[in-house]
């Protein structure tokens, strides 16, 4: 399984956890740190998988999120877009997440 291919399972794993997890006034950041935690993660650039490649795979000077997965495959997938953000619409994200990771597979991955 390529690194990417890694990252994709690790954080689709990560977020189906939260979206079944999380309630009304939860913090996903506590969340993402208790599954982390609880699976044996223990340095995770910013406890975001997507991050955490785009970090390994930068090189000097490039503009952070040029090699996020979800960028990949969407140029314009944003973490922090208000219609599925994150912190704030964790089981829409999750469904960003579903959505984005069917179409990286359907054109044969990334």
């Amino acid at each position: 399984m390529s690194k990417l291919d890694t990252c994709w399972k690790n954080c689709l794993r990560m977020w189906k956890w939260i979206a079944e997890n999380y309630t009304d006034g939860d913090e996903v950041c506590e969340l993402k740190d208790q599954w982390l935690r609880d699976n044996g993660f223990r340095k995770v650039a910013l406890n975001c998988f997507f991050c955490h490649y785009d970090r390994d795979e930068r090189i000097a000077g490039e503009r952070i999120c040029k090699h996020c997965p979800g960028v990949l495959v969407d140029s314009k997938f944003h973490c922090n877009d208000i219609a599925y953000d994150y912190t704030y619409s964790p089981n829409e994200f999750y469904a960003k997440l579903l959505q984005l990771n069917a179409k990286r597979l359907k054109a044969g991955g990334q």
